[in-house]
């Protein structure tokens, strides 16, 4: 019995914790704050647009960015992917994309280099085996120069001297040196800055 007594008085304190610490209106709350949360603009029907199909690749590798790449022309946004990069509309149509080898890990805005009055973009991937360093038309993502930074050392396989591809990290526009009237280009690439005509 007063074992029995004991085995009770243990389950109605339990369950009056519980009950305390989860109040029985805990589910009804959540439940009504889940519906608030898509009438307020905070939740599902606050999507405006999302795209999947289209852009190469499969996700995005880096925070999209918004560019105007003309003098009062409209604003687009740019993602690099794990295949490429791309520009979006504010209403979520794709209105150029280019192909990488590599994943797009960074990329810096130049000046007009195919003569579109449009600013271009050079983009850096994660890319050995290609050039990883590539300067793409804004309006079209056509290609119109590309780079790999090599180093020289010894093949494993064969033991003879070898140019090897080396993966670039970092990108930066500078200022033009060259005088060109185009931003010249910095990269890090294997522990060295490496300096390139924009153009």
């Amino acid at each position: 019995m007063k074992k029995t007594f004991a085995v009770f008085t243990l389950v109605f304190i339990t369950l009056a914790l519980f009950i305390n610490i989860f109040p029985l209106n805990y589910i009804e709350n959540d439940f009504n704050n889940n519906i608030k949360m898509q009438t307020d603009g905070t939740g599902v029907d606050s999507i405006l647009w999302k795209l999947g199909k289209g852009i190469p690749g499969t996700g995005a590798t880096m925070q999209p960015r918004l560019v105007n790449f003309t003098n009062g022309g409209e604003e687009l946004i740019v993602v690099g992917t794990d295949g490429g990069i791309a520009t979006i509309t504010l209403n979520g149509f794709i209105n150029m994309s280019y192909r990488t080898f590599g994943s797009v890990i960074n990329f810096e805005i130049i000046e007009d280099i195919t003569g579109d009055s449009a600013d271009d973009i050079a983009l850096i991937t994660y890319d050995q085996n290609s050039p990883n360093l590539i300067a793409i038309a804004s309006n079209n993502g056509s290609e119109i120069w590309k780079y790999k930074p090599t180093i020289e050392g010894i093949d494993p396989t064969t033991y003879e001297m070898h140019d090897f591809i080396t993966n670039t990290w970092d990108i930066k526009t500078i200022n033009d040196i060259n005088d060109d009237s185009i931003s010249d280009i910095a990269i890090s690439s294997w522990f060295r800055l490496i300096v390139l005509s924009g153009k």
